[in-house]
């Protein structure tokens, strides 16, 4: 009541009320929200549910339709003939519609965040392809690298040993195999004395590890000859070259060995030779003399 009265539909005053006062009419627009309507409250037609019920017919509105006071409602209404009467029950669209609006909204927030979704799983999978064939390519280079790496390692006519920080070897080339005669399976984690006498094994394991403490040695950087030993006991001549490497922050190790039976041979050949030329040279002297 005090509603209809702020809006002028029942008089200003205390007792009034809406009971058999109010015409049941449309004004044409929300009184509520402060529409006034031109044309006098007789003459304004009647809503849509009381023009057809006083028709003596019952029916239903779901598509909305304005309410005495101008408000959007959906109605249902019916006739009593026994009353001589029609009943009409009305409820503003807005509060009828609110929860289809309440689905509505989930209903697209549930598909928007279905496409973000979707959206990111797409972008996420082209991005996994993506990786991946760098990966297989970054793979591929690598397979190429290290078969490339293996190929001059084992084509080298010097014997190439790779060693880890702790002494293991890594690595052992056909060179290698060759000089020592034994194959790689047989030394991979063993360390590198073992293809030396006992007699310089303690120098060398003390060089290697003085070389981790305080970066100086007399065996890396630098050639040295030593005893080499053969899987089948036997020694021989070996000049021995280590050096370091980085792998990231792992340090490791290359030694490059030769057998040099040859070489020493041939020394001791030339030195013979030296020593019958200047042996011949004593004897020429004493003849001319």
């Amino acid at each position: 009541n005090d509603e209809l009265r702020k809006i002028g539909l029942i008089p200003a005053t205390p007792e009034s009320t809406a009971m058999l006062e109010v015409e049941v009419r449309d004004p044409g627009g929300n009184m509520l929200a402060g529409f006034h309507p031109s044309i006098p409250r007789e003459q304004q037609p009647l809503t849509i549910a009381v023009k057809y019920a006083i028709k003596r017919e019952g029916g239903l509105n779901v598509d909305g339709y304005n309410d005495y006071r101008g408000i959007p409602v959906v109605g249902a209404w019916v006739w009593l003939p026994e009353y001589d009467l029609g009943l009409v029950t009305e409820i503003d669209t807005a509060e009828a519609f609110s929860p289809l609006k309440i689905l509505n909204f989930w209903f697209f927030l549930i598909f928007f965040l279905l496409v973000i979704a979707t959206l990111v799983a797409f972008i996420l999978r082209v991005g996994q392809l993506r990786l991946e064939k760098e990966q297989k390519k970054t793979t591929r280079l690598l397979q190429d690298s290290e078969a490339h790496i293996r190929a001059v390692r084992d084509g080298s006519q010097e014997g190439i040993i790779t060693i880890d920080s702790d002494g293991k070897i890594k690595t052992f080339n056909r060179a290698a195999e060759e000089i020592f005669g034994f194959s790689a399976n047989e030394v991979i984690g063993d360390g590198l004395d073992r293809f030396m006498e006992e007699s310089v094994r303690e120098n060398y394991r003390s060089s290697i590890k003085r070389y981790l403490q305080t970066g100086k040695g007399r065996v890396i950087g630098f050639g040295l000859q030593v005893s080499g030993l053969r899987k089948n006991r036997t020694t021989f001549p070996l000049m021995l070259r280590v050096s370091n490497i980085f792998l990231g922050e792992d340090r490791h190790f290359v030694g490059t060995v030769s057998d040099i039976t040859h070489l020493i041979k041939a020394n001791e050949k030339r030195e013979q030779l030296i020593e019958q030329v200047h042996s011949a040279n004593r004897e020429l002297r004493i003849l001319l003399m």
